[in-house]
């Protein structure tokens, strides 16, 4: 479904996983102390129009130039930039609007340049080129050449560079967000159920223990292809620890290494035929959507997580937005983005009690951990849950297997918007507090 999405690029929160600072002892993100920091900005241009002026106060969130207090100004240098981590939206198709939150005064500027993969980009007027160190481009510019740029992209990768400058050291901009309204060929339950949460539930480890006796005097064994049961084999990831049978305590750690491309299991010391060792391992289980009724279905590998039923659920509709273009004043206005939850009636399956106890523990605390899958579409984190505790059986009439009920809720908080209008001019207001000085 060809539709709209929002790709916001947040600077409120200073450095994080997601940007990083050319310098840091130049920049600062304006928290609490970062705004007692601030001097001379009780409010300043954001430049909206040619025509009408329109201001803002600092508010808390955003990133500033840091003030000297020995030198009493700004820091004036001409390569003090923010570098934000590329994005890939596998589902795009094009870039249209780009949406920037920024605070400049007299004499202080922000400049950009766009990134992909391996490269950044710089707009010349005509096409879009290598950067060099020194290429910048002003915001009216890079709005100017965006709706090309998509083909200058590396596997649908992109992200941002904001320089921000001032000339005259008693003053610094500010940058707090910028906003990409992409175009996007989007099917969201396919997106999220089958591309985002299944490579998210391959993640989890469950533990195993399984103890063997060697067949000949050796100081390695392959735990793939020897000690492997004949039916559901297991896909292990990593061996963990080779202990002897026989040291109830676990004191004496013979696991030398692991070769998971191979299987070989090295131990540290050569062992005489017919040795009992215990070893712990991790494995991958499988992960299954069957396309059949939840009342018949055939689980072909075990341990498994399979995805029984999907309920998809509409919350609520949110309200409109919109993209403005800061530098004409015009922009996008959206409707029908609808919040959507998705409950998952999700069933493990293993072949005794004590597998399923190591299953069900590993599945419960991954969940909470990792509270976020990521769309592989539109490379954003998507709350996940799972609701309730867990009901444990055994059921003799699916031979004898142990199994577990589990329901996960995926809430989907999106910025997909079936619908873009071109809009007229728009009247943007930041209201803040205002910085006394």
């Amino acid at each position: 479904m060809q539709c709209h999405f929002i790709k916001d690029f947040d600077f409120c929160f200073g450095p994080s996983n997601y940007f990083e600072y050319s310098d840091s002892t130049k920049l600062l993100s304006l928290s609490y102390e970062g705004l007692l920091a601030l001097k001379n900005m009780t409010r300043t241009n954001i430049g909206m129009t040619s025509t009408t002026v329109y201001y803002q106060s600092p508010s808390f969130g955003g990133v500033a130039l840091i003030y000297d207090d020995d030198e009493k100004s700004y820091p004036t240098d001409t390569d003090i930039y923010i570098t934000y981590d590329l994005c890939q939206i596998k589902a795009l198709t094009n870039i249209v609007g780009f949406e920037v939150n920024c605070a400049a005064t007299t004499n202080t500027s922000v400049f950009f340049k766009m990134s992909t993969e391996g490269k950044d980009l710089y707009w010349n007027g005509t096409t879009w080129e290598d950067a060099a160190a020194t290429d910048w481009n002003t915001e009216a510019e890079i709005q100017t050449g965006l709706s090309s740029i998509h083909s200058y992209l590396v596997s649908k990768k992109f992200g941002i560079k904001v320089r921000l400058y001032t000339s005259d050291g008693k003053y610094t901009p500010i940058i707090k967000y910028i906003r990409f309204l992409t175009e996007v060929d989007y099917e969201q339950e396919d997106d999220i159920l089958y591309r985002s949460l299944i490579p998210y539930l391959l993640t989890v480890r469950p533990t195993g223990r399984i103890v063997i006796s060697l067949e000949k005097e050796t100081d390695n064994f392959n735990i793939l292809t020897d000690y492997q049961p004949d039916e559901y084999p297991l896909d292990i990831k990593d061996v963990k620890h080779v202990y002897l049978n026989s040291d109830e305590l676990h004191e004496n750690d013979l696991l030398s290494s692991y070769d998971s491309a191979t299987g070989l299991v090295t131990l540290t010391a050569l062992q005489p035929i017919s040795t009992n060792l215990y070893v712990r391992y991790e494995y991958q289980p499988e992960v299954l959507a069957p396309n059949t009724s939840p009342d018949w279905y055939e689980v072909p590998a075990l341990p498994s997580i399979v995805m029984e039923s999907v309920t998809d659920e509409k919350i609520y509709t949110t309200p409109a937005d919109s993209i403005i273009n800061y530098t004409t004043g015009w922009g996008y206005e959206f409707y029908n983005s609808t919040s959507s939850q998705y409950t998952i009636s999700t069933m493990l399956w293993a072949r005794n009690n004590s597998e399923m106890s190591s299953l069900k523990d590993a599945v419960k605390s991954f969940v909470k951990i990792n509270r976020y899958i990521t769309s592989s579409g539109l490379d954003e984190k998507i709350p996940i849950r799972y609701q309730g505790g867990m009901t444990s059986s055994g059921d003799s009439n699916k031979k004898g297997l142990a199994s577990t009920s589990l329901v996960l809720i995926i809430s989907f908080i999106n910025d997909i918007y079936e619908t873009a209008t071109e809009s007229k001019k728009v009247n943007k207001f930041v209201v803040t507090t205002k910085l006394e000085e």
